[in-house]
C-alpha cells in the first residue's frame, strides 16, 4: 500500500498535457497548468469539452439532489420541477403541479421526501410531500408573513424526518434584516409536524442562508449554514450539531473560513467513513459568484476536524448545489453563470475517493415528457 506523500507523487505524475483526469490542486486554474505556464489551445479546448459534457440545462434558481440507487438519482429546482435518472445521464421529467422555490430533497428508507416554499399573497409556507411514481399532495409545515426561504429537508435512520427552514424578518439578501432557522420533524411519515428548536437566531444585518443537514452513524446530526456579513461578500461557513434530534443544537463552530471571500454552502455527502462537504468559494478575489470555485472538504472523524479544501474542477462562475454519490462516482451539482439571471445547472463527476476529475460521458440529456 502507498503512503499519502507517496499518492501524491504518482498523482502528479498525471499532471500533464492531455489528460483526462483533472485534480484540483494540480489545475488550480483552467487557463494554467501546474507549473504555472499558459495552457496550449489544445489542452484548453480538452478542459472545455469535458465542462461542456457535464451541462444539463438551464435552471431558474436553487437545484438540489439525491441518489436514489447505486447509479439513480432525483434532481428537484427552481424552473425544472422534479425529473429522475436511472444511469446519471439520461432524465425524465416527472409531473408536479406547482413551482417550486428555494427546494431540497431526501432519500431513505427506500422513498424520498420533497420540500420547497409556496409563495402565497402577503405570506409563505414550507411545504413537504412523499415521491413515489408520482408526487404526492403537499403538506403544510409553517406559514408566515415574513419571508420564508432555503429549506433543507432530512430522513433519518430511524424514519423520522427534519425540516429546516430560514425565516426573515425584513428584506433577504440586502444584510438588512434578522434571520431565524427553524427546525421542526415529524415522526409519522411527513403527515404531522412539530417545531422542535429554532437551531439558530442570528443578530439583525446578518444573512443566515442555505441549511445543509446531514446525520452520521451515531444519530447526530450536523447542521453547517452561511453566515453572511456582506451580501456577495465577506462570509463563513459555520457548523453545528445535535444529539437528540433536533431540540438542542451546539455552539457553532467555524467550518470554512480564511481570507475574507464569498463563501456558499453545498451540502454534505458520505461514502463509507468519509464525510464531505462541498463549498464554493471566491477565494477572495471579490467577484462573489462570477469567481466562485467549487471546493471540496473531507473528515474521517465524524466532522470534529476537515482537511484543506481541494479544488478537483477549474472553471469559474460555480455556485455549489451539493454532492450527490452513486456506486461509481460523486456528482457536484452546480449553478453556472447565475449572475446573468439565466443560470445553467452542470453535473460535475469526480471520482468516489473526491480527488478526480472524471468526464461526465457523451453528455447529459433531459428529455420534458
Amino acid at each position: 500500500m502507498w503512503n499519502l506523500t507517496e499518492v501524491l507523487r504518482r498523482i502528479t505524475i498525471f499532471c500533464l498535457p492531455g489528460t483526462v483526469i483533472l485534480l484540483g490542486a494540480c489545475s488550480s486554474a483552467s487557463i494554467s497548468s501546474s507549473q504555472g505556464r499558459e495552457m496550449s489551445r489544445t489542452e484548453q479546448a480538452h478542459v472545455s469539452s469535458l465542462d461542456a459534457s457535464c451541462r444539463l440545462g438551464p435552471v431558474g434558481g436553487d437545484t438540489r439532489g439525491v441518489a436514489t440507487g447505486p447509479r439513480s438519482l432525483l434532481l428537484i429546482g427552481e424552473g425544472i420541477g422534479l425529473i429522475r435518472s436511472e444511469d446519471g445521464i439520461h432524465f425524465d421529467k416527472i409531473e408536479m403541479r406547482e413551482a417550486v422555490h428555494w427546494p431540497s430533497i431526501s432519500f431513505g428508507r427506500g422513498r424520498a421526501v420533497i420540500s420547497w416554499i409556496r409563495l402565497g399573497e402577503g405570506d409563505s409556507t414550507a411545504v413537504v410531500a412523499k415521491v413515489g411514481r408520482k408526487v404526492h399532495p403537499a403538506v403544510a409545515v409553517f406559514s408566515s408573513g415574513q419571508h420564508l426561504i432555503d429549506t433543507e429537508i432530512l430522513i433519518r435512520a430511524t424514519g423520522e424526518i427534519l425540516l429546516m427552514v430560514s425565516e426573515v424578518e425584513g428584506p433577504p439578501n440586502r444584510n438588512r434584516a434578522s434571520y431565524r432557522l427553524h427546525c421542526f420533524a415529524s415522526e409519522d411519515g411527513g403527515r404531522n409536524w412539530e417545531e422542535r428548536a429554532r437551531a439558530v437566531s442570528g443578530p439583525w444585518g446578518i444573512n443566515i442562508e442555505d441549511p445543509r443537514l446531514i446525520e452520521l452513524d451515531s444519530g447526530r446530526i450536523l447542521l453547517a449554514y452561511e453566515w453572511e456579513m456582506e451580501e456577495g461578500g465577506a462570509s463563513r461557513i459555520l457548523i453545528q450539531h445535535s444529539d437528540d434530534g433536533g431540540w438542542s443544537w451546539s455552539a457553532p463552530e467555524v467550518l470554512l473560513d480564511g481570507k475574507e471571500a464569498d463563501r456558499e454552502p453545498g451540502g454534505f455527502t458520505r461514502r463509507k467513513t468519509l464525510l464531505y462537504f462541498v463549498a464554493s468559494t471566491d477565494k477572495g478575489n471579490h467577484r462573489s459568484y462570477a469567481g466562485a470555485r467549487l471546493v471540496i472538504l473531507s473528515s474521517s472523524d465524524g466532522g470534529q476536524s476537515w482537511s484543506r479544501p481541494l479544488r478537483p474542477i477549474g472553471e469559474v462562475d460555480q455556485l455549489t448545489m451539493g454532492a450527490i454519490s452513486l456506486e461509481d462516482r460523486i456528482l457536484l451539482p452546480s449553478l453556472r453563470f447565475y449572475t446573468s439571471r439565466r443560470p445553467i445547472l452542470y453535473l460535475y463527476a469526480i471520482d468516489p475517493l473526491g480527488l478526480w476529475r472524471l468526464p461526465c460521458g457523451p453528455g447529459l440529456r433531459y428529455e420534458s415528457r
